[in-house]
């Protein structure tokens, strides 16, 4: 498949060698992704070829690979052509065609050159490969050129062909003329058509191929991809002017438009009486270009000015013979040049050339170009040209084939109004044999070649192409980071590093389109005029009562006419110290008759409007568990920093059996370490409640000094409750109850109404009580029982189901109670088996057929400690117990 420097008939073979590159931009490239579009109406007529060129000084080896199964492989020799042919199967003929690329791979990563060309007898299309640079940008933008036929009913079709190199590449389309989107591409079981001027998203993945087509001009057609990807334009077989016949395929890959210039040169069509066609297209809103073209002949020249509105838009000039033209615009163009056709001219037919712009001379690089001779059968009229353009300087030294260049050979100066912009010379009449252009190391040249054949064909390519992002600014922020103090205005510079010389306009926005604190604002525009290399952003602070954001982020937008480039940086984090302050404290705690923990938490020094939550950690010490392997376990609270409030109840139940102690103690931390609020460490003491619970038993015992509490509920029940808010908490199981420090009438009118609904709601829970008290005396047997010690009252009557969510907690059975003396140790006078006559024995008086109970006579003296009882082990002893305390009486409550 290899064609080593083989000139055949029907053949374009094209090469351009450079020895010496400056960057990794240029045309040469590891891997290349392309395809071949329709040749008129002759796909099993054409014959594509690929021609591989190299700078190593190595062979090297090169593998082309499709999704159809074609595989092939080649050996490129140092400054020399190797051909494949290609198999027209893989032409991208229709729509349907959706996997035709073609992927070029070297080995061990060395760089070639790749051109393309598709040729038979009549037509024939030629175009440099370019590699799928990658850029630091976020979008990658392409605008077709085409042209049209004669007769808009013809087959033929303006295409646009895009090739993949790259899975979940998002590509959006833009059409300037009606195409259809296969199924494959649109999910669903049909082909969609979109309209000119609308838009369509779709997915493209590695080695995937779309053809759009019209039989009208799709010239100004926008693609727009968040991966670089090939985009191969023109038309099948297209009419210069439209007007004219002999139709021949015309085809080029487009660059990116961050690889477009402001500037551009050209010469006329050599060896042809009429002028060229150029195309022009935007790439930017309100675009404006200034036109100079002089005549070769007479020096005469004239300069127009050429405005295009919004991007993709295309302006066309036409030129007379002889004349070479510049075009110097204010936002990045693309100059396409057009020669017109065979009906026209009589030598060769129409063909398509895009100039390379002035800004990427300088990214040539010094150069040795080697140029194939046309393919063409030499049978035939054939004519075949190479132009040369340099830049600013009067060119000198340049040799071709060793020798310098004849000295009848005239450089023409290009001018844009009355200052010279280029030289440029074509060089004709070249004799049938390789040819060797060198210049001087200090000399950046950009070569084009083009050819004719009767007037049946034509073809031409650049010879050598610059990619660099020439219009990317170098410039970012200086810092990555910035730390301010509210209350304060101060700078963030910005800097840029490359084209000082021009005007620039960035806009600063907040990054992602994220909120900023209330109380900052910043310069959102900035100016640079030539010569400035900083310009500040200023950010103002205020000083306010709020717990702010601490941190935003800051980022430079694209400017209207390039692409930032990020070699610096484009974000920058902005952190704020917020001077307000607040702190938080534990103003009391204690464990109420429900075994919940009521801790009341103090709010100091905040007066913002928002509400700021806070996540506060509780910490028990001087605490024990019932069961060793159980583990401090307090909910953390979300605490809510709200205007007004001072002070707030949270009622937490005990989700552990927990022993507290007379030293028990709570302290408090915050996890918002970004926030300036401290907490109050301080250990504060545990208040145990101020009687034990109570149940209708009337039997009483006494055990250790220390109380069990064990998890209940998790209800919060509060008899002096002034205001409930759910602002305060959002802790699950927490009830957060507040305290208002002002006068607020609305606030004190709440309280008013809360009070009376809780007074309301108590009364019937006492009354409720009281009645299941009664009853339940009238099913028990009467006790008498002697008035405590301490001064405590008979016991309290609480409702059965209050009782049932007391702990229970067994003892051993032991001895009964009247086998103890107040001091716990066993009594003689206790053991008769006549209980009734002693004073101590409970008395029980039922002449009005009513149990009821008389409290025993305490002793004497209270007892100064007390014992585990063990009550003997009969049917008539209890069945279990709640321990319970009371200062230093311990009394248990046992249903009999």
């Amino acid at each position: 498949f290899a064609e080593m420097a083989s000139c055949t008939p029907f053949t374009i073979l094209l090469l351009a060698v450079a020895v010496s590159s400056t960057n990794d931009y240029s045309h040469h490239s590891n891997e290349f992704f392309t395809a071949f579009p329709k040749n008129g109406k002759f796909v099993s007529f054409s014959t594509p070829k690929l021609h591989i060129t190299t700078n190593e000084l190595t062979p090297v080896n090169v593998t082309i690979s499709t999704s159809l199964g074609y595989h092939y492989s080649t050996t490129v020799q140092p400054q020399t052509t190797a051909t494949v042919v290609i198999d027209d199967e893989l032409t991208v003929a229709s729509i349907s065609d959706t996997n035709n690329a073609i992927h070029i791979k070297t080995s061990d990563d060395k760089k070639v050159a790749v051109y393309a060309t598709s040729f038979f007898q009549g037509s024939a299309g030629a175009f440099a490969v370019l590699p799928q640079h990658t850029y630091d940008i976020p979008e990658y933008i392409y605008y077709a050129f085409s042209s049209n036929t004669t007769d808009n009913t013809q087959t033929e079709n303006s295409t646009v062909v895009l090739v993949s190199g790259h899975n979940d590449t998002q590509v959006l389309i833009k059409p300037s003329q009606a195409v259809t989107i296969p199924s494959v591409f649109t999910g669903l079981n049909t082909n969609i058509v979109v309209q000119a001027g609308h838009t369509y998203s779709l997915t493209m993945n590695k080695t995937q191929t779309l053809l759009l087509e019209s039989n009208q001009d799709l010239s100004g057609s926008k693609i727009v991809s968040n991966q670089p990807i090939s985009v191969i334009t023109g038309h099948e077989c297209g009419n210069i002017p439209y007007s004219e016949g002999y139709c021949d395929h015309m085809v080029q890959q487009i660059p990116p438009t961050v690889t477009w210039g402001k500037s551009y040169m050209s010469l006329p069509f050599a060896k042809r009486s009429t002028g060229a066609v150029f195309k022009i297209t935007s790439a930017k809103d309100d675009t404006q270009i200034i036109i100079t073209c002089g005549n070769l002949t007479d020096n005469t020249k004239y300069t127009i000015v050429a405005d295009l509105a919004y991007d993709g838009q295309i302006y066309t000039h036409t030129v007379s013979s002889n004349m070479w033209c510049s075009f110097v615009s204010n936002k990045i163009i693309l100059v396409t040049q057009f020669a017109e056709g065979g009906a026209v001219e009589q030598l060769g037919d129409p063909l398509s050339i895009t100039l390379t712009p002035l800004e990427q001379y300088e990214n040539l690089g010094s150069q040795t170009i080697t140029v194939p001779l046309s393919p063409f059968d030499g049978s035939n009229t054939v004519e075949t040209v190479i132009s040369i353009f340099v830049k600013n300087e009067l060119p000198e030294n340049v040799t071709l084939d060793g020798e310098l260049l004849d000295s009848n050979l005239e450089w023409v100066p290009i001018f844009s109004n009355d200052s010279i912009v280029g030289y440029a010379i074509s060089i004709t009449d070249i004799s049938t044999k390789t040819h060797i252009i060198q210049a001087p190391n200090n000399l950046f040249m950009s070569l084009l070649s083009y050819g004719y054949r009767d007037k049946n064909d034509a073809y031409g390519y650049p010879i050598n192409s610059a990619l660099d992002p020439i219009n990317l600014w170098e410039i970012g922020f200086t810092m990555e980071n910035y730390t301010f103090e509210e209350n304060g205005v101060y700078t963030v510079p910005v800097r840029r590093t490359n084209r000082i010389d021009q005007h620039l306009t960035v806009t600063v926005q907040v990054c992602d389109g994220r909120s900023i604190p209330d109380n900052v604002e910043f310069s959102d525009t900035l100016t640079f005029s030539p010569g400035d290399i900083v310009k500040d952003v200023v950010i103002n602070i205020s000083d306010d009562a709020e717990f702010e954001e601490m941190e935003f982020c800051l980022e430079l937008v694209q400017p209207v006419d390039s692409y930032l480039y990020q070699l610096s940086l484009l974000r920058t984090n902005i952190y704020i110290e917020d001077n307000e302050e607040a702190s938080l404290s534990v103003y009391t705690a204690r464990i109420n008759d429900m075994r919940e923990l009521e801790l009341i938490l103090l709010f100091t020094g905040y007066s913002g409007e928002r509400s700021v939550p806070v996540i506060v950690d509780l910490h028990l010490l001087g605490v024990s568990y019932k069961n060793r392997r159980s583990t401090q376990s307090l909910p953390s609270l979300t605490v809510n920093f709200v205007q007004y409030i001072r002070e707030a109840t949270y009622i937490i139940p005990l989700n552990e059996d927990i022993q507290l102690g007379a030293n028990t103690t709570i302290s408090i931390t915050i996890q918002n370490t970004d926030l300036n609020i401290t907490a109050n460490q301080d250990n504060v003491n545990i208040s145990l409640p101020t009687e034990p619970p109570t149940t209708t038993s009337s039997t009483y015992t006494t055990t250790t000094t220390t109380t069990i509490y064990s998890p209940t509920s998790t209800t919060a029940i509060s008899g002096s409750i002034r205001c409930t808010t759910n602002v305060l908490s959002t802790t699950p199981g927490v009830t957060a109850i507040t305290q208002l420090s002002n006068g607020n009438i609305e606030i004190q009118f709440l309280y008013a109404i809360v009070t009376l609904v809780g007074v309301l709601a108590l009364t019937v829970v006492l009354l409720i009580i009281m009645v299941l008290c009664l009853y339940r005396v009238k099913q028990r047997k009467s006790y008498r029982v002697n008035k405590s010690v301490d001064g405590i009252k008979s016991p309290r009557c609480i409702s059965a189901s209050t009782a049932n969510l007391l702990p229970r907690h067994s003892v051993d059975s032991g001895l009964q109670l009247s086998d103890i003396r107040p001091n716990g140790e066993p009594n003689s006078a206790f053991n008769s088996p006549s209980r009734s006559d002693t004073p101590e024995s409970p008395r029980s008086n039922e002449t009005d057929g009513e149990d009821t109970i008389v409290p025993p006579v305490p002793p004497r003296d209270p007892p100064s400690q007390f014992h585990i009882i063990r009550i003997p082990n009969d049917s008539s002893s209890p069945r279990s117990s709640y321990l319970g305390s009371h200062d230093n009486l311990l009394v248990k409550h046992t249903m009999v």
